[in-house]
This record gives structure tokens, sequence and C-alpha cells, in this order.
């Protein structure tokens, strides 16, 4: 069985829409910072420590959203070495097929995710340092594992991402 590596983009809509909404939320912050006091202190004092922790916020967003835009590497490929995925805030992760020990779905809320099951979570962990640590540890303790795939910036669904997955690992199967 020969399997045809596979690129998938990224979606440029959804980056447009993602730019769309920091720039709403930005001027909502710009907003409340700037509003007169409605003689409410409670409510003066959240609009006031909001719109900057908001600010710094959505403006880091937004600066992440515009260089991924105009970011032409794909955010997803499956290929005979394994997952290449440029799809989160972390940059380039490479899951290698032998490492990998299955997938499964995670929703969040309404939204469907793709979990990448390690064989040795622990020695993916331990590549990683700082901040992105801590997040692949969070996506562990939260989810079941530290890889977890969103089609959300990518121009596929998730069943359809699902079931690139899965021929990929069908593939290093057989050979």
């Amino acid at each position: 069985m020969t399997f045809t590596p596979v690129v998938v983009q990224r979606s440029r809509k959804r980056g447009v829409l993602t730019l769309v909404f920091c720039a709403v939320f930005l001027a909502l912050c710009w907003w409340l910072w700037n509003k007169e006091p409605s003689g409410s202190a409670f409510h003066d004092g959240e609009a006031k420590a909001f719109a900057p922790i908001g600010g710094v916020f959505f403006s880091l967003l937004a600066v992440q959203a515009a260089v991924r835009l105009f970011d032409r590497r794909p955010g997803l490929i499956v290929d005979t070495l394994g997952l290449h995925d440029r799809t989160t805030m972390f940059g380039y992760v490479h899951v290698p097929w032998s490492h990998l020990a299955g997938i499964h779905e995670v929703r969040v809320k309404k939204v469907r995710l793709l979990a990448v099951r390690l064989k040795d979570p622990a020695a993916f962990l331990g590549r990683w340092r700082g901040w992105k640590r801590w997040s692949f540890q969070w996506n562990m303790d939260h989810h079941g594992s530290p890889v977890i795939i969103s089609a959300n910036t990518l121009a596929c669904s998730f069943d359809e991402l699902e079931r690139i997955v899965r021929a990929g690992m069908a593939a290093h199967a057989a050979a």
C-alpha cells in the first residue's frame, strides 16, 4: 500500500475572521478605557482593569493571526515520516509514526479536536521547555494527549482531518 503525502493548507478565511474578531475586541477595549465614569465605581474599576489586559491579549492574537495569514507554509503535512503540525501557536511540531499510539476525538464545548495519543508522552514533554512544555502538559492533563490538532485553522473539516490521519496511520502500519 503506497501512501501519497497529504498537505493541508491553513484556512485564509478563518485567519481574516480572526483579525476582524481582534479588531472588534480591541475597539471595545479602547472604548472601555476611554469611557466616562458612570457613577458606579465597581463597574468603572472593572472596565479600567479589563481594558489594558484585553488590549494586550487581543493585540498579541492579532499579530499572530497576521503573521500566519502571510505564512504560506502548510498547516499540516501527513507523510511517510509522520505528522508535521503547524496549526498551533507553538510553531512546528513533528510526531513520527513510531511515537504515535492512536488518535481520538476531544470535544471542548462544541469544537471537535483531534488528540494524538503518544506511546511515551513523558519523552515528548521532555523535549520542550518553558511555556511550550507547560502548554503541552496542560493538554496532557485535560485531554489525555500533549498534541491536539484543530481543524478550525485548517482548510478542511474535522472529519476530513481525521480521515487523513487515519489513512497515514494505516499506511505506516502496512509498511
